[in-house]
């Protein structure tokens, strides 16, 4: 278990070897006041941590840890990391991240149509240079919502990017 303090407030992410059917009956068994606080699943905790951070609007706080959190694709951080970046002002970071993310609202969907625009007039080579290293990986290209992969099929990269991996076999070659 590991605990995470922000704010008087401790966060408890238990990790496991369990299955996600049995996460959802260990969840059950957080008791109810504290259920906000119980988190089987970082992802889903800096979900919600970071979630928490922009409503507040501390962004020195997010400054100081959220890149770190971005090491593997997640279509709901890289939202949230653009978002921030909005709200302080780095448009080209939030046009790239909002678009990467496939979660494209009303008041984020001009952002993410200028970095889509961008890419669709420019060069393949361009988009290498433009998108971090762990969007790129094989590992998580499951996780791709279905309209990210709508916008990159009609740019000129690869239709391997958008193509989940295989699940393997077990056998090695």
């Amino acid at each position: 278990m590991e605990r995470i303090y922000y704010n008087e407030t401790a966060f408890s992410i238990f990790r496991t070897n369990y299955r996600n059917t049995e996460i959802q009956k260990l969840e059950e068994l957080c008791p109810p006041e504290l259920k906000e606080y119980c988190f089987f699943d970082k992802t889903k905790f800096w979900r919600y941590f970071y979630n928490r951070l922009l409503q507040e609007k501390n962004y020195k706080e997010m400054e100081r840890t959220l890149a770190g959190t971005l090491y593997r694709y997640d279509p709901v951080l890289y939202h949230i990391y653009g978002l921030y970046n909005k709200e302080i002002g780095n448009i080209q970071t939030a046009q790239k991240f909002l678009f990467l993310s496939g979660i494209y609202t009303p008041d984020t969907k001009g952002l993410s149509d200028a970095f889509y625009n961008r890419l669709k007039n420019g060069h393949a080579n361009e988009f290498w240079g433009l998108v971090p290293e762990p969007f790129l990986s094989k590992r998580d290209r499951h996780k791709f919502p279905a309209p990210l992969i709508k916008k990159l099929s009609e740019l000129p990269v690869p239709k391997w990017l958008f193509t989940p991996k295989k699940a393997s076999s077990g056998i090695r070659p």
